[in-house]
């Protein structure tokens, strides 16, 4: 694979960032809510006795939170991931990733060059750059 494949795998992780870290939050909260209604009876503690079709129905909601402890290991593998290739990247590539690719707005470009005194295109260079570190550390793969 080349490049540009990881390129384009970065641009993904950048793109859905704030989703994933924001599950983290999240699915916890829908797995204990899962867990807690309709395997056990809540004032005795004991199985309740269950006809054929609502079995598959407890066995459908163990598997729905099977799913979901599974995505969310998943989410916390990618979110650290993600966190400790742009802690080594440094500062400034850190933020020039951010505002180009993570938390992106209209205009935040033109807000960026004015703050920095340079021009747009010196701007997707230096972005261009961020991105290319972060990729090789990442991934270890160089544009080269």
């Amino acid at each position: 694979m080349n490049y540009n494949h990881y390129r384009n795998m970065a641009l993904q992780d950048f793109k859905h960032y704030n989703s994933l870290r924001a599950s983290l939050d999240i699915l916890p909260r829908q797995i204990s809510m899962l867990k807690n209604t309709g395997i056990y009876s809540a004032p005795t503690g004991e199985r309740v006795m269950h006809s054929v079709s609502t079995d598959d129905a407890v066995v459908a909601q163990i598997s729905r939170i099977e799913h979901l402890q599974q995505t969310l290991e998943i989410n916390r593998a990618r979110i650290a991931c993600i966190d400790a290739a742009l802690n080594a990247v440094g500062k400034k590539d850190r933020e020039m990733l951010f505002s180009f690719y993570i938390n992106r707005q209209r205009g935040s470009v033109l807000n960026l060059a004015r703050q920095d005194f340079t021009d747009r295109s010196t701007l997707y260079r230096r972005a261009t750059r961020a991105l290319q570190r972060y990729v090789c550390i990442c991934y270890g793969i160089t544009k080269d």
